[in-house]
């Protein structure tokens, strides 16, 4: 694959999303109005914004991608919030991402049997 349309990695994310929320066991519908909070080099770290926003933060262009894009969840008072973090290598075409058979860039964080003393975070 040596170009990737945003729309293709749109279906990537999505299915990175659900694959990741069936390992924490989140119901199918749990993204209608899931929040993510997102880690990139042109976002606020940190920042929640709608997961129909999410793409536009992580997508470079046809030829440029982010190598390793971590997905996951975490409990925050009374619901779930997506997680998602580019990783700090240099962006490179798709066939240089994490695994370019599969999801992409995409790496689902599983969940952790404890939360983090600092946040109730329930991923690793």
């Amino acid at each position: 694959m040596n170009q990737v349309a945003k729309n293709q990695f749109t279906v990537l994310f999505k299915e990175a999303l659900q694959r990741t929320a069936a390992l924490f066991r989140l119901p199918q519908d749990f993204a209608d109005d899931l929040l993510v909070e997102i880690h990139t080099p042109t976002a606020s770290n940190g920042q929640w914004i709608p997961v129909d926003k999410v793409i536009d933060n992580i997508y470079l262009s046809e030829q440029r991608f982010y190598r390793i894009i971590d997905v996951g969840f975490f409990r925050h008072e009374h619901m779930w919030v997506g997680f998602v973090r580019v990783s700090g290598h240099a962006p490179g075409p798709f066939e240089d991402t994490l695994d370019p058979n599969d999801l992409g860039p995409f790496k689902a964080l599983a969940p952790i049997a404890a939360a983090s003393p600092r946040q109730d975070r329930s991923f690793c």
